[in-house]
C-alpha cells in the first residue's frame, strides 16, 4: 500500500509542476500595457472628483434603536412586579434517565 504513495505523489508533484508552468506561459502574453495603467488612473480621479455624500445620510442610522434608547422605551419596574413569573433552572441533562453502568453491545 505504501508503494502507491511512493509513486503517485512524486508523479502528482511533477505533474502540477508542469500545469502551472503552462499558466504562466499563458499569463506572460497578457501583459499589461501602459495606456491601460493610465486609462485606470483617470477612471480613479473621476471617482474621487464626485461629490461628497448628504449631510442627511447619518438620518439612516438614527433608525436603529441602541441599548440606551431600548431601555428607555422599555416597560416601568413596577408593571413587571405584578407579572406572575417562574424560577425555571435549566438543567443540562434529563434528571429522569440514568445512564448505564456498561456499554450496550449491539
Amino acid at each position: 500500500m505504501s508503494w502507491l504513495l511512493v509513486v503517485f505523489v512524486p508523479g502528482l508533484l511533477m505533474l502540477a509542476t508542469f500545469g502551472l508552468d503552462r499558466l504562466e506561459a499563458n499569463l506572460e502574453g497578457d501583459t499589461v500595457s501602459p495606456e491601460d495603467i493610465a486609462a485606470v488612473l483617470e477612471q480613479a480621479k473621476a471617482d474621487c472628483a464626485r461629490p461628497p455624500a448628504r449631510p442627511d445620510d447619518h438620518i439612516v442610522d438614527d433608525a436603529y434603536d441602541t441599548y440606551e434608547t431600548w431601555l428607555e422605551h422599555r416597560t416601568s419596574p413596577a408593571y413587571e412586579q405584578v407579572l406572575p413569573t417562574r424560577i425555571y433552572i435549566h438543567r443540562g441533562s434529563n434528571p429522569e434517565f440514568r445512564a448505564t453502568r456498561q456499554a450496550d453491545r449491539v
